[in-house]
């Protein structure tokens, strides 16, 4: 399966420390809490501001910076092969055979193109380089190791019954967008699913990154002049929830935002503790406009409706 572009934007050791500080208080691997809406902004520290300033400038270096507002950036890379939400498979090998494309061809190729434009609910369109069917399915049908006890060789291979143009509705740093797909149907899955069209070098993905302090940018004010941002921050079940307030750095042409994350209780708890949810907002000096927003911990930037 597709090996994607992702953007590099490395962060320094003060921002890894500061993500395994919050991991590490209420343990690995947690639940997450209902959201909890609170915060305001705090002034920025000398070392915020200077980690900032190294974040804009890695963003203005960046082939993702070119992209963000004209190219097409997908906001999750499971979203270049996408299965039903209510999908399952037989079995953990069959799984791994999926994912690892252990495919075989058994129908005859279409000559017929899902054609080149994506498009936006605004009416924007872009138009970009898509593979045919024959470079799709090659893409599909990496045969990569599987791991685990056994070689997905053993098995067989997926038999690929029915492959035809189609479109998927996507999350892009300009929002919701119809993007050119193939869908492909297998003898021993009872549902579709489809694969991103377009070639790799002419889109990026944002990958997950554990070290972001910021994981969301749920809203714009009306006037532009405030952010409704997400976190997760470790929580102990039973202590005081902790206060997130935003640590904001502006320029001309970025909005760089971080967390200061206060503990109600005076002592640290260890705990089989949980990941709490928390949007807070964020005071701007100015309207965002055409303003990118980046996470200070990862460097990425966050679009609007950016998940957790």
């Amino acid at each position: 399966m597709r090996r994607h572009t992702a953007i590099d934007l490395t962060v320094t050791a003060a921002a890894v420390m500061t993500a395994a500080i919050l991991l590490s208080a209420c343990g690995s691997g947690p639940a997450v809490a209902p959201v909890l809406a609170i915060g305001t902004t705090h002034p920025p520290t000398s070392s915020f501001i200077r980690q900032a300033r190294e974040v804009i400038g890695r963003w203005d270096r960046s082939r993702a910076a070119r992209f963000w507002r004209t190219g097409l950036v997908l906001t999750g890379e499971e979203q270049l092969i996408q299965i039903p939400d209510n999908a399952g498979f037989d079995s953990q090998r069959q799984k791994d055979m999926f994912y690892s494309g252990h495919f075989k061809l058994a129908t005859t190729l279409p000559a017929a193109s899902p054609g080149d434009v994506v498009r936006w609910p605004s009416g924007a369109t872009l138009r970009l380089p898509v593979q045919n069917a024959r470079s799709a399915f090659a893409e599909l049908s990496t045969q990569t190791p599987c791991g685990g006890p056994y070689r997905c060789s053993s098995l067989g291979d997926l038999s690929v019954i029915s492959v035809r143009p189609a479109t998927a509705a996507l999350a892009t740093s300009r929002g919701l967008a119809d993007v050119p797909a193939w869908q492909f149907r297998v003898a021993q899955l009872p549902w579709p699913f489809t694969q991103v069209a377009v070639v790799p070098r002419a889109l990026l993905v944002l990958p997950f990154d554990s070290r972001a302090q910021v994981t969301g940018l749920v809203a714009v004010s009306k006037g532009g002049r405030e952010l409704t941002l997400r976190t997760v921050t470790g929580y102990c079940t039973g202590e005081p929830r902790p206060r997130v307030t935003a640590r904001v750095y502006e320029t001309a042409g970025a909005v760089v935002v971080g967390t200061r994350v206060t503990n109600a209780s005076a002592h640290v708890s260890v705990c089989a503790g949980v990941g709490l949810a928390v949007q807070f907002r964020a005071a701007l000096t100015r309207p965002l406009g055409s303003r990118v927003v980046l996470d200070v911990g990862s460097g990425q930037p966050l679009a609007l409706g950016s998940p957790a």
